[in-house]
């Protein structure tokens, strides 16, 4: 990891308890089977705890203590809003009428606000797909941002992107690959081969380093001689998240193993999840292209 990247991940650290990122980094397991990846085994000690804490969750269950209370409210001053920690009835109705309210005119933000904002940021700092690091370095303080609509613009993203490495969103439920085999279902070679060029529009107006967009070729992954998965966009076979690239790891840990019904149907949520989780990267690219 470069030493721009490392300064990175500690400015993001200093936003958490220190305690709750070990016990997180100790508890967490593999979670591939509810999940897009298992942080623990996709990036290193100094960044799983946090992608973890991120991670786990509902909705907008989110305990406060999770964070660094002083560098937090710190933040809250930057943007100019006000960090609501306590789950008081009216903290909780302000918060719930703060959300309904235009960006412009919003106060408050909650531990779910924040959690999301991180997460968005830190997971594209993160990705190979932000091949431009000067465009990160370029960023005045990064997490600690002073611009609040474009806090919530993140947030929002982050928020999505969060619901897609879950798998809890419509948009791994589009069909986007076909799967083909006979008996033959055991997982023996692997490789992606092209058929289709230019399949998709590319994004227009891409301020940032992004070296994927959504455009390219499409092809088919062999699991061995005959069985495939046609439809997996290159960009998706190649995109790197963390130490890894899911779509390749998930079928090479499975090697030497026959996919059952559910385990096809993973991998094609997980293609539909890596190709939504390109477009919310473009979106997060752009939205920090903004930041002055």
């Amino acid at each position: 990891m470069k030493m721009e990247t490392k300064a990175l991940i500690a400015d993001f650290k200093n936003l958490f308890s220190g305690q709750d990122l070990a016990n997180e980094v100790m508890a967490a397991g593999d979670r591939s089977d509810t999940q897009l990846f298992s942080p623990s085994i996709y990036f290193d000690d100094n960044t799983s705890g946090m992608i973890g804490l991120l991670l786990s969750g509902s909705g907008n269950e989110v305990n406060p203590r999770v964070f660094n209370l002083d560098e937090v409210n710190q933040f809250a001053r930057n943007l100019g809003l006000l960090f609501v920690t306590e789950t008081t009835t009216g903290n909780v109705c302000y918060a719930e009428e703060n959300a309904e309210m235009r960006d412009e005119f919003r106060q408050v933000f909650t531990a779910a606000d924040l959690r999301d904002y991180l997460y968005g940021v830190l997971l594209y700092a993160l990705c190979d797909c932000n091949k431009d690091t000067d465009f990160i370095k370029a960023i005045p303080g990064l997490p600690n941002i002073s611009d609040a609509l474009v806090f919530w613009k993140l947030s929002r993203l982050g928020g999505d992107l969060r619901m897609v490495h879950l798998l809890k969103c419509n948009a791994v439920m589009k069909e986007v690959t076909v799967f083909s085999g006979d008996d033959d279902m055991v997982t023996s070679q692997i490789s992606w081969v092209t058929t289709q060029e230019t399949v998709f529009t590319p994004a227009q107006g891409n301020a940032s380093g992004m070296a994927f967009t959504l455009y390219g070729q499409i092809g088919k992954v062999y699991i061995n001689d005959r069985a495939y998965f046609d439809g997996v966009p290159e960009v998706v076979w190649k995109l790197q998240i963390g130490k890894y690239r899911p779509a390749q790891k998930w079928l090479t840990d499975h090697i030497g193993q026959p996919l059952t019904t559910g385990d096809i149907r993973h991998y094609q949520q997980m293609v539909a999840a890596l190709l939504e989780t390109i477009r919310l990267f473009e979106a997060i690219s752009k939205t920090l292209s903004t930041i002055k």
